[in-house]
């Protein structure tokens, strides 16, 4: 889950800022003890109970391509309702945050996620066909997708996209 959110104060200019929160495979709840969860929990916390004024915040959520599509579209509805639930006990002043402020997009898989991890991160042989795929699949059945890149080098991709970069994905 990202959180977008956007403080002002009228004497200062617009900011935002932007903060990640991962979940556990096939899990809804935030587990402030999974990766840098606690240190993220505390940062938005801080942010949001410092900032004069908050005009929102826009929740966007996904889950890792692992599983089936209508699945994780589910989940990233789930994680992003969760989301809002954890932003609205972190403030102390409801005048700051409340409900109405907060905008809840959950957006299914993260493929954009998972094409820039492998821009950035990934150096195996077949980096270029991977790219392809994730490139030219934008518009494209999500199961396609996946099947597309588990025929890569006899599924072995697939498994070691599972293994390196699906966690940072939900």
């Amino acid at each position: 889950v990202n959180l977008f959110a956007c403080p002002s104060a009228s004497a200062q200019p617009r900011e935002s800022r932007e903060f990640a929160i991962h979940y556990r495979l096939d899990k809804i709840d935030i587990d402030s003890t999974y990766l840098d969860n606690a240190a993220t929990i505390d940062t938005i916390r801080f942010f949001l109970n410092r900032s004069e004024h908050i005009d929102s915040i826009t929740i966007y959520a996904w889950a890792s391509p692992e599983g089936g599509f209508q699945h994780n579209k589910w989940l990233s509805e789930k994680r992003a309702a969760a989301a809002k639930e954890l932003l609205l006990s972190l403030v102390t002043d409801s005048t700051k945050l409340n409900e109405g402020k907060i905008k809840l997009n959950p957006l299914s898989e993260n493929w954009p996620g998972l094409t820039e991890l492998v821009k950035k991160n990934y150096h195996r042989q077949d980096r270029d066909k991977l790219l392809t795929i994730l490139e030219t699949g934008v518009g494209i059945n999500e199961e396609t997708l996946k099947w597309r890149i588990k025929q890569l080098d006899n599924g072995y991709t697939w498994d070691y996209l599972k293994r390196h970069y699906m966690t940072h994905l939900r």
